[in-house]
């Protein structure tokens, strides 16, 4: 059988075509696969902070990150530390969360971080964000298995 240009062609661009089309799926789909820990690194911890105070820096970090799928997520705080850190947090003592349930832990000491609110008005896909860098302690929740952060609950 003779391959024609048109179907060399053809046979070319149809993985291309698949990964287009399936590639969003594939990025949701290993998303819900993570671990919770995964989860809580991913949405929280950036180290380098590469934007130092830029004001753009929430609305790429969140855009980076998939944080914003399928609605704009109102409040975010990104801690400027290491996984080895924000890990250490959970060999702290209990204390109270924010809704008063004592399985939260804070860190020994305060630590950079930059919140993010999303701007009134602003509406998905487009999802707009005010950044504030500050220093605070963090509220996490550890899973108890692995005493990892699986849930950041707030900064005092």
């Amino acid at each position: 059988m003779e391959v024609t240009p048109t179907l060399k062609k053809s046979l070319v661009l149809f993985p291309l075509l698949v990964v287009v089309l399936l590639g969003p799926g594939w990025v949701h789909s290993s998303l819900s696969q993570e671990s919770q820990a995964d989860r809580f690194y991913r949405q929280h911890i950036d180290p380098d902070n590469p934007f130092g105070n830029k004001t753009s820096y929430c609305d790429v970090m969140m855009w980076r990150r998939n944080i914003n799928w399928y609605s704009c997520k109102k409040l975010n705080t990104f801690v400027h530390t290491s996984r080895a850190t924000a890990r250490a947090v959970c060999r702290e003592k209990l204390t109270a969360c924010r809704n008063g349930t004592v399985n939260c832990h804070k860190s020994r000491s305060s630590m950079r971080i930059t919140q993010c609110n999303l701007k009134g008005g602003s509406k998905y896909p487009n999802c707009a964000y005010w950044s504030t860098q500050r220093t605070a302690h963090i509220l996490v929740v550890c899973d108890g298995n692995s005493s990892k952060p699986i849930h950041f609950d707030s900064s005092v």
